[in-house]
């Protein structure tokens, strides 16, 4: 995406399989340089270089230098260097970055890579900077995993956990109102069921 007007929103980017001699290309699934990209999935994608056995500062599920990616799942992602948000400008924000696996380079390039201040009011395995959380798959409904529906948890961190300054869109991934609850949820769903209810006869 290279245009101030581009915006990708309610999308499931999957599936993308790269086979690459040497280092591969900057962003397995998303490339951006402006735009905005808002409540998309971004999972299953995977990229592994033919000839390159070492860790590099390519790849990234998505790979961004400037825009904004907004209340997205980047999910079960894999690389040899960064497999989930390689960010070097622009903003990600009230996002979930979990599950992705960097084969070579480790636990925080399975999150993340880049500038550590691109990120607020995000998720993963690892922390990324004192405006982001920690946190698994486990977020999710698990049942409902399994089917590639990714949906917060009734427990989870994720829940009411974002920030609706980022928020452009009405409703979620799945069509659903965007804001339930106190607050607007991490990723690209968001839960449609509220606390504990008690009913006295």
């Amino acid at each position: 995406m290279k245009s101030d007007d581009a915006v990708l929103t309610h999308c499931v980017i999957t599936n993308h399989s790269l086979g690459c001699s040497g280092g591969c290309e900057k962003g397995l699934a998303v490339a951006m340089e402006k735009g905005r990209i808002e409540n998309c999935l971004v999972a299953f994608n995977k990229s592994k270089s033919t000839t390159d056995t070492t860790a590099n500062d390519n790849g990234g599920a998505v790979y961004m230098s400037g825009g904004s990616l907004a209340n997205c799942t980047v999910i079960s992602n894999s690389y040899q260097g960064c497999a989930g948000v390689y960010a070097t400008g622009g903003t990600v924000a009230n996002c979930l970055i979990v599950g992705n696996v960097s084969t070579l380079a480790g636990a925080e390039a399975s999150v993340w890579r880049g500038t550590a201040g691109c990120f607020t009011r995000c998720l993963g395995e690892v922390k990324i900077n004192d405006n982001c959380l920690t946190g698994s798959t486990d977020v999710f409904r698990q049942a409902r995993m399994k089917h590639g529906v990714f949906i917060p948890s009734g427990k989870s961190a994720a829940r009411d956990a974002g920030d609706t300054v980022f928020v452009s869109e009405t409703t979620d991934l799945y069509g659903k109102p965007r804001v339930f609850g106190g607050n607007v949820d991490l990723g690209c769903a968001e839960s449609q069921t509220g606390g504990l209810h008690i009913y006295v006869r």
